[in-house]
This record gives structure tokens, C-alpha cells and sequence, in this order.
């Protein structure tokens, strides 16, 4: 219904009863219509209201009522309401009871309609009052705000075409397809009215002027939400009801919730006003008599104000999806893509019988050509031809010469080439390729025929014999040779530089095999510039003098990276370096494969000025002729060396050799080794430091160094890490020697063994010697199994102030000699300390403690634990025994059990059993 329609239909029936009134007179005053002016106020909310309670009798203590009333608030909302009351005077108990009937109807701020019905009862007297009402509205909800939501994803993808070659490009088509997807959201926002209840009870209060009237009532409202994650509105409330006079009335009321009101508080006030509804209809004015004739007493109640909540209340639904959405559109577009590959090409190709002019429909037959007349990028590409290539090329600077056989990586995973390589054949001309500063060299397969031509030397550089060199660069640099086989040539790669500039060179996924000369050869010397050497993923295979063979001298700064190559069967060593009198040198080793070469499989020479630094990880040394790996590093500065993943078998001349000299700091770290059925030594380690501390880690990673200040600072048992017994990370078995190690340092020396298996040596499981000219000297050795060997486990101190040395975890067993020999030779104190550990079946004695007289010694075989027999065993050998010790430097031995040695005269043996004794506990650790 509209505002114009319900006014319209509330003003016929008032003039329709004030004619009725005008020719039915009413009875009296008390009959006359009563108007109600209404002003409320709140903290957020202002509202107005006007409304008639219009007799439609005459009765004396029973009366009907129309009730027309119409509302408006700051916020432009408007509600009307018709309502038909009835009440009745029930004069001996002196009460009013009523109902009543409602139809209102409300238009929000967002211009839509909400009507409800209300049902109400009331009772009315001099000192109670109470009422309750019921809301049930309508079942609608309108539509009062919604917005779109647009999210756009583009997704683009590119199918691509093989490459193909086409004018002085390789070139690639594809499709670029562009999907643009669309996703629309509609969110509405809904109102609703709610359904729900108020009532309230109140009494009068007893004041001393009986005209004013004031009234105090209390009750309680709720308002259900219809809507997903709503929130009810309920809640007490209360008002106070002040009657000034008949005509002029004073509201204070108060909410729990501040969602029904906008506020907690509402203050009013309500002017009654005597309506004369047929002066109305006879045109007169109708309040002439507003202020006379009033009735009093509780009849004057019949016409009050109808006590309910004046709004329809609504309920607002927020913004929400609509189920129905999203919708998805997608867009598609397609455009034609091109990539170049690879540009400003000439082609070669040997079997073209036509014209030539380094395109790919007419390309050169001869690569010298092509390269001579490079352009732009200077890019040539070969293709592989029915018979050889018999040139000698020269490569000029940055030319880069790919042949069929390297593949162009285009798009989409798609390549172009990577089939057989083009060969090129120097016919005993000269090299079959020369490289240039910044050339580049890929995928091609050179060979240099001996035709029985005269000898030919490089008249620059004096090399012998290049005119059957496979790849020759003289003074180059910054070039790199990638994906090409050489083969049956007089040598694969002789790389010379001795140009007072920097020298670089990469080397990568070649193999170089059956050459009469070394695989590779690279000769280098500048002082004071720079050299960088790369070969990756390289195989040297049965060359005669050798795999690879590199000599290095004078450079400022020297890097040398060798990851994931071979070298095997050649006549010679299997890689060979040599770098003298360089600065700061960096040598990497990764993944390197030697196996049956008659010389080293990896000898490494270094004398140079500035700090070392070698890392290898992953070497193999199998079956060469002589040392497996040899390293021989000396510098003038300080010196690291990391070795892990080191497996030498088979070598006759040793498994692991290396030996290191620094000036300064010199560190050697062997995390992870094996060494087995080697000649000589399975591994010898020589760690020598002139002027500062020597380092040497054996069975441990980098990562301990973080911990050791802590484990130097302290006593023997604080070297201790507490391992207990787990897989060996170094294994040395059935060597000659399993394992020889020697330590200097001018100050401090550290030894630690960890880890580390040695088992089956035919002449000594370890050899251990450790000196200091003016320090300290720590060495540890823990979860060391040394078992079955010819001899076991001799370690030997030299300290120049102190030595600490632990055992814990370890066993000694099976020898056939002295289990562990521990020895000291000078300096002032020496701290012998043993945990957990185990001597036994030795055909000797297990543990034989000795020296010279000078230092002071604390030995302690108990481990700490006096208390525990057995925590140290010495059973089924003579026991342990004290040699070469005087009563004045032997200052106590604390050991749990005696064993049956014979003691030394006026030694304090804290804590062992009867000398006399033969207490043999059992083994620990069996």
C-alpha cells in the first residue's frame, strides 16, 4: 500500500466517523476524539509522531476506538498505523482491560514498504499498569542495494613450432593464446521485517501532590533475525512515565540494547489535545475546546495513548552473494608468435652442389669461409656432411661455431640439431680447430688424420708437433669448447697462454679419447693476472701421456673448478696440476672418476704465495699404477682443505696422500673416506704449520669446527663428544699401513679421530705423531674401532708446553702386538684419559703407557667412574703396562680394575684392586 493510499483511507474513516458524530451528538466530553503530539529524542535518532484515538461508541464503560497514526524521523523514515482498541471500564475492581488490533506499515530511508499486524493486551489502573504486544510481520524481503564484482585472470600459454632454419637465421613460429577469464559476482543487500515481542509492568509512584502523576515500568523486548548469522534483538528495558497535567506528559526510557533504538536512551514528550471530529466535518475548528471538559479519574485512561513500539522493525541482511552467481565468460585471443633462435648465422653444409651465400638455403661449403665471413653475432652452424670437414679452421675473436650435433634449445622444449656431429678432419695440417678470444665451439666431431706430412711447431709459442693437435688455442681467452668428441688425434686440447692478461677457459660435456698425447693439456703464466678454469662433465678416455694435464704458474689469482668428469686407462696420470708461485688459489674437485691409470689418479702440486683453499667431494681412485690421490700443497699463507667422499682402492702406491704446509693457520678436514687393499698407506695425512696452529679433523665435517673452542678450552674429557659407537665415516681396511698421520705446529697442534674403522692392516693400523714447538697439543680419538691388525694403534706426543689426549668409545682388539701405544716426549704435563673403551685379545699388552722423564703425568683408565668395574676392559692381554715411567713423573693412575701389570714403585694407584690381584673384568662392548 502507498503513503497516499493509506492516508487517504485513514481520513475517510475519521471524516466518516466525525459525520457519524455529527448526527449522533456524543454523550459528553468523554466521547470527544483525543490527539496525541509526540516528540522523541536519542543519542543518534530523532522522531516525531501525531495520531487521534477516535470513539467509535457512545457506551459508558465499554468503548471502541480507531487509532490513525503517522511517524516521521531525522532519517526520513516514515511509518503509519491504523489500529482498532478496545477497552473496558471494570469500574468495582478498578481496572481497564484491552486489546487491541494493528496494521502498520513503514517506509525506510531506502524507500521500501514493510507492513506488519500487532495484537496487543493492557491493563490500566490508579497504581498498575501492564501491557504486552505481539509484531508478526509480513513474509518479505526487498531488494535495497547490490553491486557487481568483476575478477579478471589472464592465462597465456605458447605452443611453438619446430625450428627451422630459413635465410641467415634459426628461427621458430608459435601461437601465443591468450584466455581472459571473466568471473562476475552479484552481492545483494536485502531488508526484512522482523517478527518479535515487547511488554512492559510499572506501577505509580506514591507522591505526595496527587495531581502529578508519575509512573515506573519495567519489561523486556525481542526481535527475531531471519537472516544467516543474524542477531537476535532482546533485551530488558525500562521507562519512566511522568504526567505533568492531563494534557501534558514527560518520557525517559532506557534500552539494554543500543541496536533497537540507536541509543541506550530516549528522552520524550506527549501533548493530548481535545479533537472535536464533528466541528471537523461541519468545517469548524476542532481543537476550540483542546484544554476544557476533560474527564478525571481512572475514566479519563480510557483515551490514552496505546503503549507499543512505534516502528516496524527491520532487519538489514548486509551485503551477500547471490546464489546463483558467479558467472564465468572467457575471452580468446590468438596471435602469432616468432622467436629467433639463433641469428646472423652463416650455414655450411658439405654436400651442397649449388649456389653459396651462408644462407640456409644456399650455404658455404667450406667452414673457414663461413667463418671468415661472419657477421652480427658471428654465428656459424655446420651441418653434418657425407664425408669429413678437411680444414684446419681458425676461429676468430667471439665467433661461435655450433655444429648439427650440439642442439639449440628453442621454445616449448623444442631444439633444433642435436643429431650427428659434422667431423672435422685436420689432416695432419695443423690443429683441426683454433680458438679465439671469445670463441666458442659446440657439437662438432674432430679428428686429425696422420697423412705423413712434416712436423710442424706453433713458431710463436714453440710447440712441438701441433699439426695433429685436435683443439689448439694459443693466447686465447674467454673461449669455451662444449659437446664435441676429439678423438684419434695426435693430442685432444693443448691450451697455451702466456700473454700478460687474464686467462680463462670453460670446458664442458666433451669427450676426448685414443689420442696419441695427453687428452687435455693447459699451460699457463702471467703474473699478476687472473685464471679461471672450468671443465665440467668431461671424459679423458685411454690417452697416451695422460688425461689431463695442467700447469699453472705465477698468476695473481688462481680458480679451478672440476666437477663430474672422468678420466680412465690413459698412459700417464689420470689428472695432473701443478701451480707454482700463484696467489690466492681455488681448487675445487667434484665427482672426479680415476680409474686404471698407470701413474696417480689425482696428483695435485701446489706452491704458491697466497691462502689455499681445496675442496673435494666425491672422488674416486680405483686401480691406478701408483697413488690414488696425492695432494702436495705448501703456501705461504693459510691453507684449507676440506676432503669428504674420498674412495681410493686398489693403488699400489697408497690410497690417500696429502701433505700440506702452511706459514700461517693450516687446516685438513677428512669427513668421509674409504681406503682399501691400497700398497703403502690406505691414509696418510702430513699437516705442518710453521709459525701458527695446525688443525686436523679425521671422521668429522666442517660443521664441528663451530664447536671446538669450547672442547679445546678444557680438560681431555672435554674433547669428548659423546658419540658413542655408530657407522665409521672413514674406513681404512686391508692396506699395508692403514693409516699414518703427522701434525706440527709452532703453536697449537688439535688431533681428533672420530669415527674412523681401521681393520686388517699387514704391517700398523695407525700411526699418530703430534709436535709443537711452544703449545698445546690435543688429540682425541673416538668411536675408533682399530681391530685385526698386524700392529694397532701407536700415537706419539711432542708438546712444547701441555698435551691432552682422550680415547672414548674405542676398541683395540686383535692385534698381534700392543693394542694402543700412547707415548709422550717432552713438555711439562701430560693428561692421559680413557672412557668406555676396550683393549683386549691383544697378543701383547692392550694398553702400554710410555715415555721419557721430563713431563708429569695423570693417567686415568677409569674414566672418571672409579666405581663401575668393567667401564674400561683389559682382559685376555697382558693388561696395560707403565714403560719407561720413573715414580717422579708418574703422578697418579686411576684405572678401575688392575688387570695383573706389575706396579710401579711409589705411584698412587687411586681406586685399582689388589696389585697382586689378576681381575680380568668382562668386555663391555663384546
Amino acid at each position: 500500500m502507498s503513503r497516499s493510499a493509506a492516508a487517504a483511507l485513514i481520513y475517510a474513516c475519521c471524516v466518516g466517523i466525525a459525520r457519524g458524530s455529527e448526527s449522533s451528538p456524543a454523550d459528553g466530553p468523554g466521547h470527544t476524539a483525543s490527539a496525541w503530539l509526540q516528540l522523541q529524542a536519542g543519542e543518534t535518532e530523532q522522531r516525531g509522531m501525531v495520531e487521534l484515538l477516535v470513539p467509535l461508541n457512545t457506551g459508558t464503560n465499554r468503548i471502541w476506538l480507531i487509532n490513525p497514526r503517522y511517524s516521521l524521523d531525522d532519517d526520513s523514515e516514515e511509518e503509519l498505523n491504523l489500529g482498532l482498541v478496545y477497552r473496558w471500564l471494570w469500574e468495582k475492581p478498578g481496572v481497564i482491560l484491552g486489546a487491541n488490533l494493528y496494521y502498520d506499515s513503514r517506509w525506510t530511508r531506502r524507500d521500501s514498504q514493510f507492513s506488519q499486524v500487532g495484537l496487543g493486551l493492557e491493563l490500566l489502573s490508579e497504581r498498575l499498569d501492564a501491557r504486552a504486544n505481539y509484531y508478526f510481520p509480513e513474509n518479505k524481503e526487498v531488494l535495497v542495494d547490490s553491486y557487481r564484482q568483476q575478477e579478471v585472470r589472464t592465462r597465456t600459454s605458447t605452443t611453438w613450432s619446430e625450428p627451422y632454419a630459413r635465410r641467415h637465421q634459426v628461427r621458430q613460429e608459435g601461437w601465443r593464446i591468450t584466455e581472459r577469464i571473466i568471473t562476475t559476482r552479484l552481492f545483494q543487500r536485502f531488508e526484512r521485517a522482523r517478527e518479535g515481542y515487547d511488554w512492559e509492568v510499572g506501577f505509580r509512584l506514591p507522591l505526595p501532590d496527587p495531581r502529578l502523576e508519575v509512573r515506573l515500568l519495567g519489561g523486556g523486548y525481542h526481535w527475531d533475525s531471519e537472516y544467516s548469522g543474524g542477531a537476535d534483538i532482546s533485551g530488558p528495558k525500562g521507562r519512566l512515565e511522568v504526567r505533568v497535567n492531563p494534557a501534558f506528559y514527560l518520557d525517559l526510557m532506557w534500552f539494554e540494547d543500543r541496536q533497537l533504538q540507536g541509543s541506550r536512551w530516549m528522552g520524550g514528550m506527549r501533548v493530548r489535545l481535545n479533537c472535536d471530529l464533528s466541528a471537523l466535518a461541519r468545517g469548524e475548528n476542532p481543537f476550540r475546546n483542546s484544554f476544557s471538559g476533560r474527564p478525571s479519574g481512572l475514566r479519563a485512561r480510557l483515551y490514552d495513548m496505546v503503549m507499543r513500539d512505534p516502528k516496524v522493525r527491520v532487519e538489514d541482511s548486509g551485503f551477500r552473494q547471490d546464489p546463483s552467481s558467479p558467472t564465468t565468460t572467457v575471452e580468446v585471443t590468438r596471435q602469432r608468435v616468432h622467436h629467433t633462435v639463433l641469428d646472423d648465422v652463416n650455414f655450411v653444409d658439405g654436400d651442397n652442389p649449388g649456389q653459396q651465400d651462408g644462407t640456409a638455403e644456399h650455404p658455404y661449403t667450406s667452414i673457414q669461409q663461413a667463418v671468415d665471413r661472419a657477421f652480427g653475432d658471428r654465428n656459424v652452424y655446420v651441418f653434418a656432411a657425407s664425408e669429413p670437414y678437411r680444414e684446419n679452421v681458425a676461429l676468430g675473436s667471439s665467433t661461435t661455431l655450433i655444429g648439427e650435433g650440439h642442439p639449440l634449445r628453442g621454445r616449448g622444449g623444442k631444439v633444433y640439431g642435436g643429431k650427428r656431429r659434422p667431423v672435422i678432419d685436420g689432416y695432419g695440417s695443423g690443429p683441426a680447430v683454433r680458438m679465439g678470444d671469445g670463441s666458442a665451439l659446440y657439437g662438432v666431431h674432430i679428428i686429425n688424420t696422420d697423412t705423413g706430412g712434416p712436423s710442424l711447431n706453433d713458431p710463436v709459442y714453440n710447440i712441438a708437433d701441433y699439426e695433429s693437435f685436435g683443439v689448439y688455442a694459443g693466447n686465447a681467452s674467454g673461449f669455451r669448447v662444449c659437446d664435441t668428441l676429439i678423438e684419434s688425434c695426435g693430442h685432444g686440447m693443448v691450451l697455451v697462454s702466456a700473454a700478460d692478461k687474464d686467462f680463462s677457459v670453460r670446458l664442458e660435456g666433451n669427450v676426448v679419447r685414443d689420442t696419441e698425447g695427453p687428452g687435455l693439456t693447459i699451460i699457463g703464466e702471467a703474473p699478476g693476472r687472473v685464471c679461471e678454469i672450468v671443465i665440467r662433465d668431461n671424459a679423458f678416455l685411454n690417452n697416451d701421456g695422460g688425461g689431463v694435464q695442467v700447469h699453472l704458474g705465477r698468476y695473481r689469482q688462481l680458480s679451478l673448478s672440476v666437477d663430474d668428469a672422468a678420466a680412465r686407462d690413459s698412459t700417464g696420470s689420470g689428472f695432473d696440476l701443478e701451480a707454482l708461485d700463484c696467489g690466492a688459489s681455488t681448487l675445487f674437485f667434484s665427482s672426479l672418476d680415476l680409474v686404471g691409470n698407470p701413474d696417480e689418479g689425482l696428483r695435485v702440486v701446489l706452491d704458491v704465495t697466497g691462502a689455499v683453499d681445496l675442496v673435494m667431494s666425491d672422488v674416486t681412485a680405483i686401480s691406478n699404477g701408483s697413488t690414488g690421490i696425492m695432494l702436495d700443497l705448501t703456501t705461504a699463507h693459510t691453507l684449507y682443505s676440506l676432503l669428504d667422499g674420498v674412495v681410493s682402492e686398489g693403488n699400489p702406491g697408497g690410497g690417500l696422500v696429502a701433505q700440506t704446509l702452511a706459514i700461517s693457520n693450516n687446516t685438513l678436514i677428512l669427513a668421509s673416506a674409504s681406503a682399501i687393499d691400497n700398497g703403502t698407506y690406505g691414509v696418510a695425512l702430513t699437516c705442518h704449520s710453521l709459525l701458527q696452529d695446525t688443525l686436523l679433523l679425521v671422521g668429522e665435517g666442517p660443521d664441528t669446527l663451530s664447536r671446538l673452542p669450547q672442547q679445546l678450552a678444557g680438560g681431555p674429557g672435554d674433547l669428548l663428544a659423546g658419540l658413542g659407537r655408530r657407522a665409521p665415516t672413514v674406513s681404512c681396511l686391508s692396506n699395508d699401513f692403514n693409516m699414518y698421520i703427522m701434525a706440527t705446529a709452532a703453536d697449537q697442534a688439535t688431533l681428533l679421530l672420530r669415527n674412523v674403522e681401521l681393520r686388517g692392516s699387514s704391517l700398523l693400523g695407525l700411526e699418530a705423531n703430534v709436535v709443537t714447538l711452544t703449545g698445546d697439543i690435543r688429540l682425541a680419538m673416538e668411536n675408533f674401532p682399530c681391530r685385526d691388525n698386524a700392529s694397532g694403534a701407536g700415537v706419539s706426543v711432542c708438546p712444547g708446553d701441555s698435551a691432552a689426549v682422550a680415547f672414548a668409545d674405542s676398541r683395540f682388539q686383535r692385534t698381534g702386538a700392543v693394542g694402543l701405544s700412547a707415548e709422550a716426549g717432552g713438555g711439562n704435563a701430560v693428561d692421559i684419559y680413557m672412557r668406555n673403551s676396550v683393549a683386549t685379545e691383544n697378543s701383547v699388552v692392550g694398553v702400554r703407557i710410555g715415555g721419557v722423564t721430563g713431563p708429569t703425568y695423570r693417567v686415568d683408565l677409569g674414566g672418571g667412574d672409579l666405581d663401575s668395574p668393567g667401564l674400561n676392559s683389559f682382559h685376555g692381554n697382558v693388561g696395560w703396562n707403565a714403560a719407561n715411567l720413573a715414580p717422579g713423573n708418574l703422578a697418579s693412575v686411576r684405572f678401575n680394575y688392575w688387570g695383573g701389570a706389575a706396579p710401579v714403585a711409589g705411584v698412587d694407584y687411586v681406586g685399582a684392586a689388589d696389585p697382586g690381584s689378576d681381575w680380568l673384568a668382562e668386555d663391555p662392548n663384546p
